[in-house]
């Protein structure tokens, strides 16, 4: 049960560290920057209190990867390449097992 409980309530992110609508979807103009960040701090936090662990990939630019350590503190990957993603994600599934 414990096994199951560690990998079961992890949520998988794969990310930019760009939060924006550069479309227009959203109601909002010009949803880019800080309030945009601080939107998805807010959301990570709200699921982290439901008991649930957030892994965020990151495969943005290296303009991003401050925004990354903001948005998902030392809960990030940084990949360049997608062959990286199993031994990058493979880290950290053990880095939580340690903890536990």
């Amino acid at each position: 049960m414990t096994v199951c409980w560690i990998f079961c309530r992890q949520k998988l992110v794969f990310t930019d560290a760009s939060p924006n609508d550069e479309w227009g979807i959203s109601a909002f103009a010009q949803y880019t920057g800080k309030a945009a960040v601080e939107d998805v701090q807010a959301e990570i936090r709200s699921i982290e209190k439901k008991g649930i662990k957030v892994i965020a990939v990151f495969m943005g630019s290296d303009r991003n990867t401050e925004t990354a350590k903001a948005i998902y503190g030392d809960s990030f990957v940084r990949i360049t390449h997608i062959e990286q993603l199993a031994e990058a994600l493979g880290a950290v599934i053990q880095k939580r097992l340690h903890v536990v």
